[in-house]
């Protein structure tokens, strides 16, 4: 009787022991994670909580990353996506005729990791890619590319001020976690401004994501002619929604399966998917 105290005491040892190994090999096998570092292996004579530090420093998860920065914001409503309507069509009228150019929707941040890995197929990223979006909202897919490790540096412009203001935040959140991580592979400048697409120069971008969904087709042209004449050669767009086949100077994207430059995403809170348009610029035009 006097040896069970004992008995107990180390059976519950040894659980909390299992359950630490299991929980540091579940953390291991997490999905999309990528391995940074170069600590080397851990002595035998390390603890399993040392273990579990170490664990914790050397795992990368884009996606989980992702979601401790924005955990805090909630998906825009049709009520805030008209209110931002407003607001950028009093304020830029001769530009943004047409509410419908300013409704806010938001892309799952694994079906955009899936994008940019399909857009920068084949791409050299030795020299460093640059990424923009024109139109970033909260600043949540250049948060996505400065977190793919396929970029040196990401950008994002949005012309509505309080948008602007909280992808600011959002990103100050970003750098801050990113400092974490010392391997140079996730070093990535990561800038967002407040401004209207049509005064940025596009000619030193490699990837252009834009999510076109509701826009008017009015500013449909005026864009398309503005990547069609600014784009450098080799550059790639990514577009949600709108076809830009009467490029001249376009084609689609042939690293995409059957080469038709097409993939759908997925969408926050909803349950159907977009269409997203891969472009790559081929010529200058004559």
């Amino acid at each position: 009787m006097s040896q069970l105290p004992l008995f107990s005491s180390s059976f519950r040892w040894c659980g909390s022991r299992q359950r630490r190994v299991f929980q540091w090999r579940q953390r291991r096998k997490c999905n999309q994670t990528v391995v940074v570092g170069a600590s080397g292996a851990s002595s035998s004579s390390s603890s399993e909580e040392e273990k579990d530090e170490e664990a914790k420093r050397l795992v990368f998860n884009p996606a989980a990353i992702y979601n401790e920065i924005f955990c805090d914001d909630v998906t825009f409503s049709k009520d805030v996506s008209r209110k931002i309507a407003k607001e950028v069509t009093e304020l830029h009228p001769e530009t943004y005729k047409h509410p419908e150019d300013s409704f806010y929707g938001e892309i799952d941040v694994n079906s955009m990791l899936e994008l940019i890995d399909l857009g920068t197929d084949g791409k050299n990223l030795d020299g460093g890619l640059r990424y923009v979006d024109l139109g970033c909202g909260v600043g949540k897919q250049v948060a996505t590319a400065a977190l793919s490790g396929k970029f040196a540096k990401a950008d994002g412009v949005e012309i509505c001020p309080d948008l602007a203001a909280k992808a600011i935040e959002g990103i100050a959140r970003l750098r801050e976690k990113l400092e974490k991580y010392s391997d140079s592979s996730h070093a990535c400048e990561i800038s967002v401004s407040q401004g209207d697409v049509f005064d940025q120069d596009l000619s030193q971008f490699d990837f252009i994501f834009v999510h076109a969904t509701t826009f008017h087709d009015t500013t449909v042209g005026m864009l398309k002619a503005k990547l069609s004449r600014e784009m450098k050669v080799g550059a790639r767009l990514a577009i949600v929604s709108k076809l830009c086949d009467d490029i001249v100077n376009f084609e689609p994207l042939q690293s995409i399966p059957g080469g038709i430059g097409w993939k759908p995403i997925s969408q926050v809170d909803e349950k159907w998917q977009l269409d997203c348009y891969l472009y790559e610029k081929t010529k200058e035009l004559d």
